[in-house]
């Protein structure tokens, strides 16, 4: 199959980024389930100790009148036996409990005798020197001693009235046990989500690649088509100009080679390689008896003939696929001191991709024979070119062209017409291939 090697690379590719999504998404929610886990349980210890708190009141009310005193005796006897025994469970058990009458005096006090850590509770409610608003009851907060979260718990006990008579102000401890399912049952939700998102990916990634692979197919087919409409479209225009298509051969190949030797991007490159094919596309609207002419243009014609650059953009700015080649079509008969045209730009104005192709299409114009020309030597190319620093190339350019233009020369020069040909398929090859081009994928 053609492009086989482009189609599996997308395929590693859509693998990559399906599994590292899919592992996103899942610590993601994972996270988010945690959370929710975390203040779910929080407020189902919350309502619990409330419960309890609404249970030991029930208990409390035949020994509470808001009018009198207690027995304090009675109320104290009844506070340890229903907050320590009867409301201990296996997950978690009132550690300390006070109770205050209206005016805040301490009425009973209990404390649970195997509990190992009652310096720490009773810091903590010494750090309570009065009942806060009615507004603000009940009032909870949550801290950790040695470890085990804690529940401190403020409310109001009424009488059988239903008048307040009293505050409570109790610390309920969640057991070894009590935190060990809290994690257990969290790590199993955080998991069953995680599990699921994957379970999710791994059913829905049959589809995507099927669809990918016809996708693909199409996208591969159109990335041929476009560079064979490239191919064709730059072989008239220079047959129309130079009989042959071997200027754009030799130009691209010239081109390219500089180009990388200047660190363009592969990107950049795909843009040079498509205005080295079409730079002269504007010269299909120049009339024959200018451009055929035998002999040199006078003012009129070559005003004419300048035109061929704003032809051309105007083509390729029609085309989405060539809009990139612009820069190349438009711009490379500008001169780096601002002689040229179309737009007399100067210096870093112009475009480098310009730039660089301006050096290789007057290399190629020099070194190659003419119908109105012989091909100069190398020597006298160089020659010419290197007066021509600062005026009409860029500096930094033609210092990178000037080494590796012998060795250019000499490939150029010594190929045959196929072997031109086969040189630019590997350059194009190299540029357009499907591992390029799902960069952008």
């Amino acid at each position: 199959m053609k492009h086989l090697a482009g189609v599996q690379a997308i395929h590693k590719r859509l693998i990559r980024r399906l599994a590292l999504m899919g592992i996103a998404i899942a610590l993601l929610l994972g996270m988010g389930v945690w959370l929710f886990q975390h203040d779910r349980i929080g407020s189902e210890i919350v309502e619990r100790a409330g419960h309890s708190v609404e249970l030991l009141n029930e208990e409390l009310r035949p020994y509470l009148d808001a009018a009198g005193r207690p027995d304090r005796a009675a109320l104290q006897r009844e506070v340890s036996r229903f907050a320590v025994h009867v409301l201990r469970s296996s997950a978690g058990h009132f550690a300390a409990v006070n109770i205050y009458s209206p005016g805040f005096d301490l009425w009973a006090q209990v404390e649970d005798p195997v509990y190992g850590n009652l310096e720490a509770i009773r810091h903590a409610l010494d750090q309570i020197q009065k009942p806060p608003a009615a507004a603000e009851l009940p009032h909870t907060r949550s801290f950790h001693i040695a470890g085990r979260l804690h529940l401190q718990t403020m409310a109001a006990l009424s009488d059988q009235e239903g008048r307040t008579a009293a505050y409570i102000v109790a610390i309920y401890a969640l057991s070894a046990q009590g935190m060990d399912d809290i994690r257990r049952n969290t790590i199993r939700a955080v998991m069953a989500v995680i599990g699921i998102v994957i379970a999710t990916t791994a059913l829905l990634y049959p589809v995507i690649v099927a669809l990918l692979r016809s996708l693909a197919g199409a996208s591969l087919n159109l990335l041929d088509s476009h560079l064979e409409t490239l191919k064709l479209l730059g072989s008239a225009i220079a047959k129309r100009d130079h009989d042959t298509d071997l200027h754009n051969h030799r130009v691209t190949i010239a081109a390219v080679h500089l180009a990388e030797a200047c660190g363009l991007t592969a990107a950049d490159l795909q843009n040079l390689i498509k205005g080295a094919f079409l730079h002269d596309v504007g010269k299909l609207a120049i009339p024959d008896n200018i451009l055929l002419k035998a002999g040199p243009l006078n003012a009129e014609e070559f005003t004419v003939m300048q035109g061929h650059v704003r032809h051309g953009m105007d083509i390729v700015r029609r085309s989405k696929w060539l809009a990139d080649a612009a820069p190349v079509v438009g711009y490379h008969h500008e001169r780096f001191n601002g002689g040229g045209y179309c737009d007399g730009l100067q210096g870093a104005a112009i475009p480098l991709t310009a730039r660089i192709f301006a050096v290789a299409d007057v290399f190629d114009a020099l070194t190659s024979q003419r119908p109105y020309k012989k091909a100069f030597p190398l020597e006298q190319t160089m020659r010419l070119m290197e007066e021509s620093r600062g005026t009409h190339f860029d500096p930094d350019v033609l210092k990178r062209f000037m080494p590796m233009a012998p060795k250019l020369h000499a490939e150029l020069v010594g190929s045959t017409p196929a072997q031109l040909e086969e040189h630019l398929q590997r350059i194009i090859n190299t540029y357009f291939t499907p591992e390029k081009m799902i960069d952008e994928f």
